[in-house]
């Protein structure tokens, strides 16, 4: 179970989301390849939109909107949609081998929940899973 593991915590200041999209994607290769133990990553953002590694930029994305307002542009290795986040924004990514997640979406759901809550409690956040 997730929770019943040891997870190596980083949490990084405000930075671009060239810089974090390209952490995830270098834990997702270390966390893969058995180079570095599972990692919970906490990253805060600058004005960036996040898409999906599916979607198409110029559909999805007003670009002269990004342009104008300072917000970069950015492709992830994950799916989904395109996602706008700034300051007062705190993204959270669990990177870990998929032998050590449950199966049922349920089970994910918890897991994900009861490591989170575990850690914010080590950083003195009151919380717990239910």
């Amino acid at each position: 179970m997730l929770e019943d593991m040891i997870w190596r915590v980083i949490s990084l200041e405000k930075r671009d989301g060239y810089f974090n999209t390209a952490l995830d994607e270098a834990m997702i290769n270390l966390v893969s390849g058995k180079e570095a133990p599972p990692t919970l990553v906490f990253t805060e953002w600058r004005p960036t939109v996040s898409v999906g590694r599916a979607q198409s930029v110029e559909l999805d994305v007003d670009e002269d909107a990004c342009r104008k307002y300072g917000a970069a542009v950015v492709r992830r290795q994950s799916g989904g949609q395109a996602v706008y986040v700034d300051e007062g924004y705190v993204v959270m990514s669990l990177i870990g081998q998929r032998k050590f997640f449950p199966t049922s979406l349920d089970g994910l759901r918890e897991s994900i929940s009861v490591t989170l809550a575990n850690v914010l409690q080590e950083y003195g956040v009151p919380c717990r899973f239910y």
